[in-house]
């Protein structure tokens, strides 16, 4: 068996403190997104998930000769660590996507129903995980960072259809996964002090230039005016957490600004703009 293969099922506040307590593997950049279609939904339903998890850990080690798999899988009922988070992970053949974590969600999306029940609780699962690893590594999910393993053409993989990705799943799963980043934000509301805590922004990037509540009114004022622009509405509570970083990200992006997450004085001289 594998040296860091984990193989244990957590359930979400285990999950977060798994990720909060766990380095992770040097230049982690983001997330590919997966489904293992086989089991299908209805299999995983009716089957011992420890055991599957350990089954499919030798099969690809001694079937596959593989050194590592994905690093998570989600049921309708828990996250399971496979890979080590600390280490790279094999489940994908594209270069670009070597530096992503990759998660899986037990079913086969394009056959069965993920939109309710046990399907639904799969992808809030797997949104889950994919929340906490992009707290950790101080990101917002973005089309550069957040794929599903379709992109990778040559594996011949599906998700939610290739074709259909950009156009039926990316913005309704980015707005999930941020939602949670947003909870897990309040979860743990003080990364300096909170017992190995996620850190919810690089360190030393909480501006002292403009307090929070007025770079989250200038930056919903942006978000309004163009739909689309980001996922989702900031609530006004004055907390540099992942959600903010994520839009002052975006933000600078927008508008050829330094792209470091802090609401310094450049910027704040551009969110003037959308303020009275």
């Amino acid at each position: 068996m594998w040296p860091g293969f984990d193989g244990r099922g957590y359930d979400r506040e285990q999950w977060l403190a798994h990720v909060a307590e766990t380095p992770l593997f040097p230049g982690a950049l983001g997330v590919t997104e997966h489904a293992t279609g086989i089991p299908t939904l209805a299999q995983a339903l009716a089957m011992d998930e420890a055991k599957y998890i350990v089954n499919t850990q030798r099969f690809y080690e001694n079937s596959l000769r593989w050194s590592h798999g994905p690093h998570v899988f989600a049921s309708h009922t828990l996250i399971w660590g496979f890979s080590a988070l600390g280490v790279r992970g094999t489940h994908c053949s594209c270069d670009n996507l070597r530096g992503f974590f990759g998660v899986e969600a037990m079913g086969n999306r394009n056959t069965e129903s993920f939109s309710s029940g046990p399907g639904a609780q799969v992808l809030a699962n797997q949104h889950f995980a994919i929340a906490a690893l992009f707290v950790k590594m101080g990101r917002t999910p973005d089309p550069s960072n957040y794929l599903p393993h379709s992109h990778c053409s040559v594996d011949g993989h599906f998700q939610c259809p290739k074709e259909n990705w950009e156009r039926d799943c990316r913005a309704g799963e980015t707005a999930a996964i941020v939602g949670f980043m947003n909870a897990i934000g309040k979860l743990v509301p003080n990364p300096a002090t909170a017992a190995a805590a996620i850190p919810l922004y690089p360190q030393n990037a909480q501006p002292a230039f403009a307090s929070a509540a007025w770079v989250q009114t200038a930056l919903n004022a942006w978000i309004a005016g163009a739909p689309g622009v980001f996922p989702a509405l900031l609530r006004v509570d004055g907390d540099y957490g992942p959600l903010t970083y994520g839009a002052i990200r975006a933000f600078q992006i927008s508008h050829a600004l330094d792209v470091d997450g802090e609401a310094g004085p450049q910027t704040c001289a551009a969110l003037h703009l959308y303020l009275p």
